[in-house]
């Protein structure tokens, strides 16, 4: 399940990234737009970033994310969230569990217990 606007996305990741790969792979099977990915250092110093929907689709330096997820949540930048079918979700309403810029690729169970962070998520799935 993706939602998204009608806007390109753009994955912040790393294009030989097993992750992003696999992001980039399911996410173009359900978006009629094109997906393309930027390194984080490109994200950084793109000049208009409105112009893009976002994912952050990479794990290994946490640093970096926490600071590029605060970019788009600071600028507020339009997000995306995918489900992927093997994911299974135990609460109607999917947005309250799986926050915005979240890709949940693998078999993961989500829980409407308490709110979690994205990077805490990740490591169910890595």
């Amino acid at each position: 399940m993706l939602i998204a606007n009608q806007k390109s996305i753009c994955l912040v990741g790393y294009a030989q990234s097993t992750l992003t790969q696999e992001a980039q792979y399911f996410i173009s099977q359900e978006h009629s737009g094109s997906v393309f990915v930027l390194e984080p250092e490109q994200f950084i110093n793109l000049d208009n970033k409105q112009q893009y929907q976002y994912g952050v689709a990479f794990t290994l330096d946490q640093q970096l994310r926490k600071r590029i997820i605060n970019m788009v949540d600071g600028e507020n930048l339009d997000c995306i969230r995918y489900v992927h079918d093997t994911v299974v979700c135990y609460t109607p309403d999917v947005a309250a569990v799986i926050g915005r810029g979240s890709l949940y690729l693998r078999l993961v169970h989500c829980y409407l217990v308490v709110k979690l962070e994205i990077t805490v998520l990740w490591k169910h799935i890595v």
